[in-house]
């Protein structure tokens, strides 16, 4: 199955949707995501506005099985941030009682050239 704008649309909105409820962003904290924050001297505000004004176009993959076996399919979105190329997997847990739980499980510099499929849509 192909995944479509209105997917990817929908996906963004329930996650930036879940942050406006007064949802914080979860981070996995894994040695690259923290070390891209140095690389490229980025605050954690940024960190998080950078994933927060991503556009159906930033998407790359998604929604895929989450390799680690938890709740919620992982969706991939790149963004380049000072001519750097950053992948970013994100995903919504349906866990609160209020609304889902946003996670971000990547923020890190590319490993390897990012491909947009709804670019130029």
């Amino acid at each position: 199955m192909t995944t479509n704008i209105i997917q990817v649309t929908n996906f963004l909105k329930a996650f930036k949707g879940a942050v406006n409820d007064g949802a914080s962003i979860q981070y996995i904290s894994r040695a690259k995501n923290w070390e891209v924050l140095s690389v490229l001297e980025f605050t954690l505000n940024q960190r998080t506005e950078t994933i927060l004004s991503l556009k159906p176009t930033d998407y790359i993959d998604g929604p895929i099985r989450d390799k680690k076996g938890r709740k919620g399919q992982c969706w991939v979105f790149g963004n380049s941030v000072n001519n750097t190329d950053i992948y970013i997997k994100i995903k919504l847990i349906p866990k609160r009682k209020k609304g889902p739980i946003p996670i971000c499980i990547s923020f890190h510099i590319a490993d390897y050239p990012l491909s947009y499929p709804l670019k130029g849509i």
